[in-house]
């Protein structure tokens, strides 16, 4: 008999859509949409009610590193927030990570002007002998 195996986060689409962008971005992109969305989690049920040391405890529970979200520590304790959290809410967190990155995006593609703060531009000065 052929079991389908599913992961938790197959089990909706749009979950399943978040882990794959989140899986295919580079890595500063990952940390911040992970860190922004840490709060979020959080400051919801099930941890809003939770010590902060139990969090960090659940968030760590998996000892082995074998998923690709493992190997970066604030992207493994976001990811395993997520998957500790109420379906529902899994799907609420996707559509602000997927919305998140992005707006992200668009602003890289955005030209920056950078301006030297006042006090920087006197210290290149050479001073004549």
């Amino acid at each position: 008999m052929e079991q389908n195996y599913k992961r938790w986060y197959d089990e909706d689409k749009v979950v399943q859509k978040c882990v794959t962008v989140l899986e295919n971005i580079h890595g500063s992109l990952k940390r911040q949409t992970a860190t922004f969305l840490m709060q979020e989690i959080i400051n919801k049920p099930p941890y809003k009610d939770m010590l902060s040391d139990d969090v960090v405890d659940l968030a760590t529970s998996e000892t082995q590193r074998r998923r690709w979200y493992d190997f970066d520590e604030v992207t493994r304790i976001f990811f395993e927030l997520l998957r500790h959290s109420p379906v529902e809410r899994r799907k609420e967190i996707a559509i602000l990570a997927l919305t998140f990155i992005e707006d992200l995006s668009e602003k890289d593609n955005e030209s920056i002007e950078i301006k030297i703060p006042e006090e920087e531009k006197y210290l290149n000065i050479e001073i004549p002998e």
